[in-house]
């Protein structure tokens, strides 16, 4: 229906749809939502490092301190059978300091850097060969000090260091690819509707358009585009997501989507450039999807919905949660392109505020490797 307005000697044409039925762009705040997750998906992009407390500072500290330990102590470390060989674990001894096994590793790392195999002083090892015994002996109850307080700096840090296995970065591509495509190594241009939702979907789309453990479901984000996007044929409300979306892009009657026209949602979502990824990025994008869904008492729903998800203009085109699979969209199971992103998000705000804490260690490290 068509009405027209005047206002201040303006016309202006306005289209007032039925009280269901959808219209071009309803959907658009869910496909943005969605093709900004896309973009960071395809981005090849990499992870912070997770800094090391005892890099740096620390070591030079212990080193220093094993500098002035003498032949007796050094001896320790070195197996007695078989020549000069190390001694990878502390051997066994009741009168053994208390933090004996606990600092072994950081002694043996300081003891190989000042001698070789054999025993053999290396190199400008000895950083204190100007002084005489005396001297020695008068500043090794402070360099001591020095080695137990920056010792007790790392341990604090130690053992609060994130544990989380979502942060992968050697299989970090391959995740993302699967959580866009379905698959770890299809490229997304060649991604199959099987491999998108995980089983042949039929023309009936209510049912992989909600996400479950059995398959066909939106298990991906490229699946998740086609239920949300994609038209259906008989004159039904066309290009929902976008005008950049091509008239008659439907998913076909008696079969699967036509999955170029999958392939051609993802087009319109470049990669985004190549970067450290930030917990602040994911999180954003994660709660933009999430600020895109609607919700009765018992299910979540990403895009237009009024009675169902089957893509007629008259119910609805969108995926749809059970609130009894999780509280919220984004710990679903079966909606990994969200729930992962989610846990990815949490676990690199643990790395990165944790790399400030190892940044703001290492400054007071570095105070203390100035002392001795």
């Amino acid at each position: 229906m068509i009405h027209l307005f005047v206002t201040a000697g303006i016309v202006i044409i306005a289209q007032k749809a039925a009280a269901t039925n959808l219209v071009t762009g309803q959907n658009a705040a869910a496909f943005n939502s969605m093709c900004r997750l896309a973009r960071l998906l395809q981005s090849k992009s990499t992870l912070p490092v997770l800094n090391d407390v005892k890099e740096g500072p620390y070591k030079e500290i212990i080193k220093l301190n094993m500098t002035l330990t003498d032949s007796k102590w050094r001896s320790i470390f070195r197996t007695k059978e078989g020549g000069q060989k190390w001694q990878k674990k502390p051997p066994t001894d009741p009168e053994a300091p208390a933090d004996w096994a606990q600092r072994w590793d950081d002694w043996l790392t300081a003891l190989k850097s000042l001698e070789d195999d054999e025993g053999k002083a290396k190199p400008n090892s000895d950083f204190f060969q100007d002084l005489n015994e005396n001297q020695k002996s008068a500043i090794r109850p402070r360099l001591l000090e020095i080695a137990s307080a920056a010792a007790e700096t790392a341990d604090e840090l130690s053992n609060s260091k994130p544990t989380g296995d979502a942060l992968k970065e050697a299989t970090l591509d391959k995740h993302m690819n699967k959580l866009l495509t379905g698959d770890e190594s299809v490229d997304p241009a060649a991604a199959t509707v099987l491999q998108m939702f995980g089983a042949a979907t039929s023309s009936a789309r209510d049912g992989p358009c909600t996400a479950k453990e059995s398959a066909p479901a939106p298990m991906s984000l490229m699946a998740a585009l086609a239920c949300v996007c994609l038209s259906e044929s008989g004159s039904q409300a066309d290009r929902i997501c976008t005008r950049a979306q091509a008239a008659g892009e439907n998913w076909a009657n008696g079969g699967d989507p036509t999955v170029g026209h999958i392939h051609n949602l993802v087009k319109l979502c470049p990669p985004a450039l190549k970067h450290e990824l930030t917990a602040a990025e994911l999180q954003a994008a994660v709660e933009q999807i999430v600020d895109a869904t609607t919700a009765t008492t018992s299910e979540f729903y990403l895009g237009s919905f009024a009675s169902s998800c089957n893509g007629q203009q008259a119910n609805g085109r969108c995926i749809k949660w059970s609130k009894t699979d999780g509280s919220r969209p984004e710990l679903n199971p079966y909606t990994p392109w969200l729930k992962d992103i989610a846990q990815m998000a949490s676990e690199l705000k643990q790395r990165e505020d944790y790399n400030r804490q190892v940044a703001t260690a290492k400054q007071a490290l570095k105070t203390l490797q100035a002392e001795a």
